[in-house]
């Protein structure tokens, strides 16, 4: 098991004591959240609620079908103003705070902002900062926060934390998969959680136009740069054809990065007002240099960015400089 630093341990215990003098609390994560953002969301609600706190989840897009089973999702508040006034807000698991989507007005609606995330480079935007890109997950965190409470997990915070591991880990695969998850891992099934029942709840309860999207989006899949880059796409025309919206392209780009050979997998997504690109590194390539030529970023072997354009000139761009990238590096 891992063991924290002196200067781990102290901010946890700051966390702690603004959660013992404090009542009313907002815990939010980043827009189109995943498996991460739910699970780390979820976990520190029921220890707050535990605690005899006043809890509002809320996040701006709605909960996946695949994630609906965790335990509390059903009080996640949906929506782009959440009305209100909290005595702390927890901003979980985002790069930055407009990642929140604006669904509140910190500075106006909290009092305290407690910053947690495990993202490269993320600004110390609260007024306490637990942020280590050491960390393979914000879920993580949160399993260090409740074990320095001394805390005996309970079932509902195993499960939630549990799928954020398994998730943010790539089913175990990546590389911010370490011993110390493992160790994790292996607590949380102790105490209940089963691995094969969670697994298919959250990877194989697909819709029918769930499958419809992923096979039209293979349809897309192409190579370039000696067949270092692999890159697919969601434009209108599929959102149109599935009736899907952005929710369930989760996973699309791992399609990319199984192929032989590639080192780097994009996902371009087509918005109202932008184009959402996704990078993936399969090993040598550092796609988060490639996402910050964007306005965006996150990790060395997962990042994004937004780009206004069209899906057409988005792609020339970025393929532009990933091939750019890729000619020098690999």
């Amino acid at each position: 098991m891992k063991r924290l630093l002196k200067k781990e341990k102290e901010i946890l215990k700051e966390i702690l004591n603004v959660i013992d003098k404090n009542n009313t609390f907002f815990v939010t994560s980043h827009i189109h959240p995943d498996g991460d953002s739910f699970g780390s969301s979820l976990a520190l609600a029921a220890y707050l609620e535990s605690k005899g706190k006043k809890v509002c989840v809320a996040m701006v897009d709605p909960i996946p079908f695949s994630y609906q089973f965790l335990p509390g999702s059903e009080k996640i508040k949906e929506g782009k103003k959440i009305k209100g006034v909290f005595d702390v807000a927890f901003i979980l698991d985002c790069g930055s705070q407009e990642r929140t989507g604006d669904i509140i007005d910190f500075k106006k609606q909290t009092k305290i902002m407690v910053n947690i995330d495990h993202h490269i480079k993320t600004p110390l935007f609260g007024d306490i900062n637990f942020v280590d890109h050491k960390f393979s997950s914000t879920v993580e965190q949160i399993y260090y926060l409740l074990k320095e409470a001394k805390n005996k997990l309970t079932f509902r915070e195993a499960v939630c934390i549990y799928v954020g591991l398994l998730t943010d880990t790539c089913k175990f695969q990546e590389s911010n998969t370490s011993s110390n998850v493992f160790s994790i891992a292996s607590e949380l099934l102790r105490l209940g959680v089963l691995p094969k029942e969670i697994s298919k709840k959250v990877y194989q309860n697909k819709s029918f136009q769930e499958q419809k999207l992923l096979s039209m989006v293979l349809s897309t899949l192409k190579l370039s740069s000696a067949n270092k880059i692999a890159y697919l796409e969601v434009n209108k025309k599929i959102y149109e054809k599935t009736g899907v919206n952005g929710q369930e392209t989760e996973g699309l780009i791992n399609y990319a990065s199984m192929i032989f050979g590639v080192e780097i997998a994009i996902l371009f997504q087509e918005k109202k007002d932008f184009i959402k690109v996704s990078f993936r590194s399969n090993g040598k390539a550092d796609v988060r240099k490639i996402a910050v030529l964007f306005g965006g970023g996150g990790h060395i072997k997962a990042a994004g960015c937004k780009i206004c354009g069209t899906l057409k000139e988005v792609k020339k761009q970025v393929l532009d400089a990933a091939q750019e990238y890729a000619s020098k590096k690999l």
